[in-house]
């Protein structure tokens, strides 16, 4: 878990590491309240924390749906908390031990309004949604038949050392291999090979051959060709969207006016 919040005096960017456990045991969208709750009381933020921003997860949306403190809470000035009276010579006189000192007073467990992360809804649309292309045959075809292609290459590359210094020597480069907690890693390393294809085809062709991989025929390198123009908008919001300091809240909806525009734009291509 981490805090941002905005320096007073310099107004600019400030965070800082709050947490980083380990939960055991299933992690239920209860058990999240738990963790993010006990981590705001320790550092004594409960009702200085404004919003917080995770990822899509259902465990996450129903924590916050569940525990999420409503507005009219925000609007309360003095937050109304219940008063237990104790009669202080009987705690006096108790034993000290932590049991007998422990008064009782029983904090409710809240947690701030939610957000879900613009970023991964993003990268949701690039990774899952565009699945549905491939109900047209035609594209699912040649779609399958590209991104099989540039799977085995990334795969030999990044097991094998041997492939990989076949690919040095000739190219004097390697392959970016995609990785799914990185998001833009897949058009990354697409990217990578359509350039490759551009620039040094016949060593390209060479290097397929030499991994046992089928070389790229016309429409396949149209296909990366395409590809590349088509997600390459998107990729350039999730880049912006994710800037760890360059970004705030008012960077969203013209990056996302941006993207539908350019998007729009590539319809009559």
């Amino acid at each position: 878990m981490t805090a941002h919040w905005i320096d007073p005096t310099t107004l600019t960017r400030r965070s800082a590491a709050l947490a980083c456990s380990r939960m055991v045991g299933r992690h239920t969208f209860g058990s999240i309240a738990e963790q993010l709750h006990s981590v705001h009381s320790s550092f004594h933020i409960a009702w200085k924390v404004v919003m917080t921003v995770t990822d899509n997860a259902s465990n996450f949306v129903k924590a916050f749906k569940e525990f999420a403190r409503t507005e009219d809470d925000d609007n309360d000035d003095d937050i109304d908390h219940e008063v237990m009276v104790h009669d202080v010579d009987n705690l006096l006189a108790a034993d000290n031990d932590d049991d007998t000192l422990d008064v009782g007073i029983d904090e409710a467990l809240y947690l701030p309004p939610h957000q879900r992360c613009s970023s991964h809804t993003l990268n949701l649309v690039a990774v899952s949604d565009t699945e549905v292309a491939n109900q047209d045959g035609n594209y699912k075809r040649i779609s399958r038949a590209t991104l099989s292609k540039c799977s085995a290459l990334w795969n030999k590359t990044s097991r094998s050392t041997v492939s990989a210094d076949i690919v040095s020597e000739k190219l004097n480069t390697c392959f970016i291999v995609p990785n799914d907690t990185h998001w833009n890693s897949q058009y990354r390393a697409v990217e990578k090979i359509k350039k490759l294809l551009d620039q040094q085809p016949e060593h390209m062709r060479e290097i397929c051959q030499a991994l046992g991989v089928v070389p790229f025929n016309v429409n396949e390198t149209n296909f990366i060709r395409e590809y590349c123009s088509v997600m390459q908008p998107l990729a350039c919001a999730l880049d912006i969207l994710q800037a760890e300091t360059k970004c705030f809240i008012g960077y969203l909806l013209p990056t996302l006016s941006t993207l539908k525009m350019k998007l729009r734009a590539l319809r009559s291509n």
